[in-house]
């Protein structure tokens, strides 16, 4: 084969020659091209280089006085040059190409359309006047902003903080819209004892300007300097707008922080620690944190707040804000002392695809490091105050939030909570721990697998009950459906008002739903499946529990003890009409479908394999039923 293909070529080449006027043909043919390609250059600009070359820049001499530039004029920077501490006012329209070179020691003031490659700027050079960086896209080099790297003193930790800072606001300042950092591990610090965001913003942290993308790698470690400063700040966005953070690594202090006692700067005592935050998005819009590791802070691993609490009525305060438009995807947050996220003001807020662990636990270690409440994985909880006359005080609103497609695994108390949120969706995650709700409505809770962990410490799959402060219902419109719950004691306890819960399936349990007080309820189409010795599918007990106009409908149950286990349930409703009804279910157990004191409820159009054991029970409604 190899023969003829040589062959054939040969002879092809023959024709090609005695056909060709144009010895450019053959040229053609040995590269490869014919007339009909299209020319590539070998060789192209490319857009994206955060590079290009200012294609007019001439040589300069390594002794070039500065002042005598000319208007227009386009150097190339191939040598160090020292400016004696003077500021040069520069003609208009110069530009300065890197070129191997370096300019230090002074400032370089630009008349206008000034124009300066990113490889020359440093912490030694500063820059005025009318000018923009060469390309937006800059890229950050340690050395040329004195980075010191690795273990180092508090005061290099916070002139790593004060220079980085210095480079940010330098490059956006002159048009920079992606910040590129590489290999860089390095600690930072921030002096001040304050959680007041301006102050903690402006002083204690690395600061994020509006417009910017700040793109890490994997080789980028950002670490909180181990100090007693109970508000520490790693990263932050302060009424900010239109950021992206991607990539990296930012890592806290809790396993090397100073827990000792201190006082804050307005004189209250601090001992706990828990109020650090390695990345805080504070009053800012149109947010995206991608891709980046967050792990180890002495409190939080991301908070998102406004820029200031709210006025007493929830109205934002003049020249304020909420966060809005947050999106928190592909990132891992884990080992965070108190929540690996905490939401606490705002609106527009996403959680997605994300891996959420280890928040608070280790107790038991006698370590200054265990975890400190709450210890959620993501905590959604606004800050409000009830008087005593019954007002609300609602410094803090959170509302329209989605955590999605996240895993959640050895989260100490719980994996997500809903405390004083609204409008919550909270779909198809992975978890181990609990879902909780109070003084939370509108929430939707759908497409989740839960699995138990073995050292679970409330162990509630899903929990709602009513929340009622000075007469206000607080917690209701909650739907609970396609959830696939294993390995609680209680699957799901269900109360409030206004409830859903469809399409469930219900593994390994003592009781998959324990019902509280619940009114108007939609129940159904769930599966129950539980081998232990003593399970029940439906749990209520307690004088005071009520079901009022409750359907409970085309449920499937397999349990070895009870279906159905009720005890004073209804008892304390006057009227016969307000109920709990079973309509279409299958009943499949090994003892009796339990009724204790209870009262309306009925059981109708159902299928089941052991009698109905009424004890002191009323207005009790067998209908239609079938043993099989």
């Amino acid at each position: 084969m190899k023969k003829n293909s040589w062959s054939m070529l040969l002879i092809l080449l023959m024709i090609f020659f005695t056909s060709c006027t144009d010895d450019k043909a053959l040229e053609s043919l040995i590269n490869g091209e014919d007339d009909n390609m299209e020319i590539i250059d070998p060789d192209p600009e490319d857009s994206d280089d955060p590079y290009n070359v200012i294609t007019d820049a001439v040589d300069i001499p390594c002794d070039y006085d500065f002042a005598a530039t000319e208007a227009n004029a386009s150097l190339n920077i191939s040598c160090d040059y020292d400016l004696g501490g003077k500021s040069i006012q520069l003609a208009s329209g110069v530009k300065l190409n890197f070129d191997g070179g370096e300019i230090v020691n002074g400032s370089l003031d630009f008349s206008g359309d000034g124009v300066i490659d990113g490889q020359l700027l440093n912490i030694d050079l500063k820059i005025d006047g009318d000018v923009k960086i060469e390309h937006p896209h800059f890229i950050f080099e340690p050395s040329r902003w004195d980075m010191v790297e690795g273990k180092t003193s508090d005061e290099n930790a916070f002139q790593n903080k004060e220079h980085i800072n210095v480079a940010l606001e330098l490059t956006h300042e002159i048009g920079g819209e992606v910040f590129e950092i590489d290999k860089l591990d390095a600690y930072f610090y921030g002096k001040r004892l304050t959680n007041h965001p301006p102050y903690s913003y402006a002083d204690n942290s690395i600061k994020v300007p509006t417009d910017t993308h700040i793109l890490m790698s994997d080789n980028t470690f950002l670490r909180v300097q181990p100090t007693n400063n109970p508000f520490s700040r790693l990263l932050t966005t302060f009424k900010g707008q239109n950021i992206t953070i991607e990539g990296g690594n930012l890592v806290g202090d809790r396993y090397t922080h100073d827990y000792s006692a201190v006082v804050d700067e307005v004189g209250v005592s601090r001992n706990t620690h828990e109020y650090g935050g390695l990345l805080m998005i504070l009053g800012s819009h149109n947010v995206v944190v991608d891709n980046v590791n967050i792990y180890e802070g002495s409190g939080d691993g991301i908070m998102v707040q406004g820029s200031s609490i709210r006025e007493r009525d929830g109205s934002i305060k003049d020249g304020n804000f909420q966060s809005e438009n947050v999106v928190i995807s592909n990132s891992f947050i884990d080992k965070c002392r108190r929540n690996n996220i905490s939401i606490t003001d705002g609106s527009g807020i996403t959680v997605e695809n994300c891996t959420i662990s280890g928040a608070g636990g280790e107790h038991g270690s006698g370590k200054d490091y265990e975890g400190t409440a709450p210890e959620i994985g993501i905590d959604l909880e606004a800050y409000r105050e009830r008087k005593d006359d019954g007002s609300l005080y609602a410094y803090e609103q959170l509302e329209n939030v989605t955590i999605k497609n996240n895993k959640f695994t050895g989260n100490h108390v719980a994996d997500v909570l809903v405390f004083t949120a609204d409008f919550i969706n909270i779909e198809n995650n992975t978890m181990d721990n609990r879902i909780g709700i109070n003084a939370g409505h509108d929430v939707k809770i759908t497409g989740n697998t839960m699995k138990a962990k073995p050292d679970i410490q409330t162990n509630v799959g899903i929990g709602f009950d009513h929340y009622t402060v000075a007469n206000e219902e607080l917690t209701y419109n909650i739907e609970a459906s396609n959830n696939k719950i294993a390995g609680y004691d209680t699957s799901i306890r269900v109360g409030s008002f206004n409830v859903k819960v469809n399409g469930n399936e219900f593994y390994d349990f003592k009781q998959a739903i324990y019902i509280t007080n619940i009114e108007d309820a939609e129940i159904g189409n769930n599966v129950f499946v539980s081998d232990r010795d003593v399970s029940y599918a439906y749990f209520a007990m307690g004088k005071t529990t009520v079901a009022k106009n409750v359907t409970i409908k085309g449920e499937d149950i397999s349990v070895t003890h009870r279906p159905l286990y009720l005890t004073n349930l209804n008892d304390a409703i006057g009227s016969s009409s307000e109920r709990i009804t079973f309509d279409e279910c299958k009943f499949s157990s090994s003892r009796e479908l339990y009724l204790d004191n209870c009262k309306n409820i009925t059981i109708k159009n159902s299928s089941m394999n052991t009698e109905v054991e009424q004890i002191n029970s009323e207005n009790i409604v067998l209908q239609n039923n079938k043993m099989e």
